[in-house]
């Protein structure tokens, strides 16, 4: 698989970080969003994947992407 996108960052991911320092107007649990993506990240191999919960701009351990929140009037 080259891609995964999901909302939610793997527990195994979130955890260790302060993604505050990315959002500081919200705090990150493990919950059931964040569980199964774990899963998911132990079962498959992948390039690249990209998160959107988090509204930044950073890379964490070279493969899990932080996007920006979207914008009105990008074009892609």
């Amino acid at each position: 698989m080259d891609y995964i996108i999901t909302h939610c960052a793997p527990t195994s991911i979130q955890n260790p970080l302060d993604l505050r320092e990315v959002n500081a107007r919200e705090s990150y649990l493990p919950n059931k969003f964040t569980d199964f993506p774990d899963e998911i990240k132990t079962r498959s191999r992948f390039r690249l994947w990209f998160l959107g919960r988090y509204h930044g701009n950073a890379t964490l351990e070279n493969q899990f992407l932080i996007l920006p929140m979207w914008r009105a009037g990008w074009n892609f």
